[in-house]
């Protein structure tokens, strides 16, 4: 491809830096968990067998990822994290990598409660505040719960270990089916962003899948693995077209020029496919190579075809990754 010319960089520098100030979210999935990657870790034995920890491994993934976003983002206000063990474990370790800034529990994040994975619902009270700030001391001591938060969702079990008294919430169904954990998913994560537009949500596999296919508006096909990132650029204006040659990224046949019924449908068709068996369950896919520590994230371009886009997700760009991605939605 060749060269841009000064004016060309200058108007992307420009756009980059509009971005920025109008909102950076950080999508991520959790680090590697035990009951997948650890013979040690026994279910049978475990206090909590539908709440396994991270493996050693799995919190080297977490502060990798938490030190590249430090390099990569000048601001991140707070961590949204699911309220299940690896998340948590997984936020702290971020949080302390970015100097300590606060959690926020969140079980609009949590895995789907699906019947076949659980036999009660998961959401407990062992996941109450007191519960988890315990286990995010563990991992980063200088890192702390905010306890004022009060979530979107919740189960009633949780909110009233947490003390919460009357706090309103939308309930997270048990047993769930994938279209309800969908519209959970969605809500939560547009109400975050826009909550706090620079922030970093930690979440499970098909989580990652449902935010970005929210935002982006089409079905994707590309992996979750441990830790990967996804970075959602907020923007507060269509930046100025630059004239350049043509972007040679491909480009999926499913993308119209508006998020239209037609894409809407495809993401439903994908979503009806992988009904049951989303990418985090235990004993599924659950993604990650042993020995590899993820986090590395590649930085999406910001080519003419794309200039008139919205928001812009480079999604599950980690260290094992060579290409990068340009997955974004229309205005």
């Amino acid at each position: 491809m060749p060269p841009q010319t000064r004016a060309e960089t200058r108007t992307l520098e420009q756009a980059r830096l509009d971005d920025e100030a109008a909102g950076l979210v950080w999508v991520m999935r959790h680090g590697e968990r035990a009951d997948v990657a650890d013979p040690s870790w026994d279910a049978a034995t475990a206090e909590r067998p539908h709440d396994p920890p991270l493996t050693e491994l799995g919190v080297r993934q977490a502060l990798a990822t938490g030190q590249d976003i430090r390099a990569r983002s000048a601001r991140v206000d707070v961590v949204y994290t699911s309220p299940f063990l690896r998340c948590v474990q997984t936020a702290a370790a971020v949080a302390a990598e970015l100097g300590g800034v606060p959690l926020r529990v969140e079980p609009g994040l949590s895995e789907l409660a699906h019947a076949e994975w659980f036999d009660a619902p998961p959401i407990d009270a062992g996941m109450a505040t007191p519960a988890l700030q315990l286990a995010a001391s563990a991992i980063a001591p200088g890192v702390r719960i905010d306890a004022s938060y009060r979530p979107l969702f919740d189960t009633a079990e949780r909110s009233a270990a947490c003390g919460h008294g009357t706090a309103r919430f939308e309930p997270v169904a048990f047993p769930e089916t994938s279209g309800e954990s969908t519209a959970r998913f969605e809500a939560t994560s547009r109400a975050l962003r826009q909550a706090s537009p620079f922030s970093v949500i930690a979440t499970h596999g098909y989580g990652v899948w449902v935010i970005c296919e929210e935002a982006i508006g089409r079905e994707l096909w590309e992996d979750t693995p441990y830790c990967c990132l996804t970075r959602m650029r907020q923007q507060v204006r269509r930046p100025a077209v630059v004239s350049g040659p043509p972007c040679t990224h491909p480009r999926s046949p499913s993308v119209s020029p508006s998020v239209s019924a037609g894409v809407r449908r495809a993401v439903g068709m994908r979503r009806a496919r992988r009904d049951g068996a989303p990418q985090d369950a235990a004993g599924g896919e659950a993604g990650g190579s042993a020995g590899e520590v993820s986090g590395r994230v590649c930085i999406s371009c910001m080519c003419p075809y794309f200039q008139s886009m919205r928001v812009a997700c480079s999604i599950n760009l980690c260290k094992s990754h060579d290409a990068v991605v340009c997955l974004l939605q229309s205005s």
